[in-house]
């Protein structure tokens, strides 16, 4: 016998938003003569603003040319140059220390909310949401057997309830009792409200001290204007080792209903087994992250390869023929290679001293400098002589090359190297 979900039946009432529609459906039913102003969902007055237009349809043809055509993705996280690109804009420009490789581009921040539960243990996390509050944050925890029953004010077992009103500044005080996971949404839907760094300081510091994550929903950060309000809450230190964050292109580039959305999961943030032991990626991520994807250099997968009339428009990823800049003579395009990426050393034991080399330059470096010409200078003393090429003679009058160069490719994919 096919059994179905009990769970659903705990749900007081419909989805909110559809409720709505039905109700004005019928209130216009009984008076047409009335003029609604609506608040539900999908209230929309405009198209699609030019830019999200062209695009499209620039992707869309893109799709229909073998050379410019793309399958599925290796990891699913999303594209490349697209990561690199949020990943640049919206965090490390303002500060905040993320990389492409912790972005989870999605269909929409409505359904990242509710499946990132998925990876949480069921039925046993404590909950604290704000009250009142996004409908989905409630409903996709009862669906998922996360509450108890509701009672006779809609309120569920297991669901701590903060109230935000004219009362409290519509400011949420923290939980009287320790809580596994938090909603935060800020710009706040539905009260508009804000949450100013020293409050949103608060909530991070609760979360470290009981182990806390915080779902942060900042899919209305686009309508931010104080430069005092954080857009992030990886804006607050400390931010990264709890709270996952959940974006929407939804505000943010004008096109409510198309699904677009991400999602930020800090390499730094872990969870606990049930046996208590922490779960979080190996320390080496830490030490390449810093210096590959330094802050203060914002570096991406995708670098200038040369520039001239006449190179050819192959040499351009696909999403970048049609903008690429023009050479000055000719009308050629600049050339653009792939960066390769990183390798995790401590995959391989033959390597552990260079693996040395590279926490000792992370950790010594000064935190606004780059520490690749530093690691040459070390990576040189662990090469065997065999592996290096004696300096060679330029012609006459050039002088002899001052560096021995590496005959063998060294921290790259697929026989990339860094040059010197």
């Amino acid at each position: 016998m096919a059994r179905i979900n009990d769970n659903y039946l705990k749900l007081k009432a419909g989805y909110l938003f559809p409720e709505i529609g039905r109700r004005v459906r019928a209130f216009q039913k009984e008076h047409p003569e009335a003029k609604i102003i609506r608040l539900g969902i999908g209230d929309v007055t405009e198209p699609l603003p030019p830019a999200c237009i062209a695009a499209m349809h620039k992707a869309v043809d893109d799709m229909g040319r073998r050379e410019t055509f793309r399958g599925y993705m290796d990891d699913s996280q999303g594209y490349d140059w697209l990561r690199e690109a949020i990943a640049g804009h919206d965090f490390r420009a303002r500060g905040c220390d993320v990389i492409a490789g912790e972005i989870f581009v999605s269909e929409g921040a409505k359904s990242d909310t509710a499946n990132i539960l998925d990876i949480f243990t069921r039925g046993e996390n404590r909950l604290a949401v704000t009250d009142p509050v996004y409908p989905v944050y409630v409903d996709s925890n009862v669906m998922a057997g996360n509450t108890g029953p509701a009672n006779d004010r809609g309120e569920y077992a297991g669901i701590t309830y903060l109230s935000v009103t004219a009362e409290n500044n519509f400011t949420p005080a923290l939980p009287a009792s320790p809580v596994d996971i938090i909603y935060l949404c800020y710009p706040n839907n539905p009260t508009g409200t804000v949450l100013p760094k020293a409050e949103l300081k608060k909530w991070v510091d609760f979360a470290r001290e009981h182990n806390s994550v915080i779902f942060y929903d900042a899919a209305y950060e686009a309508y931010i204007t104080d430069p005092e309000i954080p857009h992030s809450i990886y804006e607050i230190d400390g931010a990264r080792d709890v709270a996952i964050e959940f974006r929407s292109f939804s505000k943010t580039a004008g096109f409510t209903g198309t699904r677009c959305a991400y999602t930020v999961i800090p390499e730094s943030l872990t969870g606990r087994t049930a046996a208590g032991s922490a779960v979080g990626p190996p320390a080496q991520h830490e030490v390449q992250r810093r210096l590959v994807h330094h802050p203060a250099r914002g570096r991406s997968g995708v670098q200038p390869r040369r520039q001239g009339p006449g190179a050819a428009a192959h040499r351009l990823l696909p999403h970048q023929r049609e903008a690429a800049p023009r050479g000055p003579a000719e009308g050629g395009h600049f050339g653009i290679r792939r960066c390769q990426r990183p390798v995790h050393l401590a995959e391989d034991p033959r390597r552990q001293e260079e693996l040395g080399v590279l926490r000792r330059t992370a950790d010594e470096s000064p935190p606004r400098r780059h520490a690749r010409q530093r690691l040459r200078r070390q990576r040189r003393r662990l090469l065997p002589p065999e592996r290096l090429q004696q300096p060679r003679k330029r012609g006459a009058g050039g002088g002899a090359v001052s560096e021995a160069r590496e005959l063998t490719p060294q921290f790259g994919v697929g026989g990339g190297k860094i040059k010197n």
